[in-house]
């Protein structure tokens, strides 16, 4: 795993408190413990760089890391996402 259970908490804690309805966590963050080889590395950063510039996303990590969301707002975006390969929709 990229990133240690030891950031579950951390990661849920803005949507227990009702702060935040989404989060993402990082592999990227302070002091990771992954090491990715050199080209996956350059190709991991130029994703999130277009990211960043071309989305205007303000997070900086999308492929790896813990994702949460508080589940009424899950609910609203899970019909939005149009994907018939292998992305599938859980049952909540």
């Amino acid at each position: 795993m990229s990133t240690h259970l030891d950031a579950f908490l951390p990661l849920i804690a803005p949507l227990l408190s009702g702060h935040s309805d989404l989060a993402t966590g990082s592999r990227l963050a302070h002091a990771p413990r992954w090491c990715a080889a050199p080209k996956r590395e350059i190709i991991s950063r130029l994703y999130n760089l277009l990211l960043r510039t071309v989305l205007s996303a303000r997070f900086g990590d999308a492929q790896c890391g813990f994702k949460a969301g508080r589940a009424e707002v899950i609910r609203a975006l899970l019909p939005e996402i149009k994907d018939n390969a292998w992305f599938s929709i859980p049952n909540f």
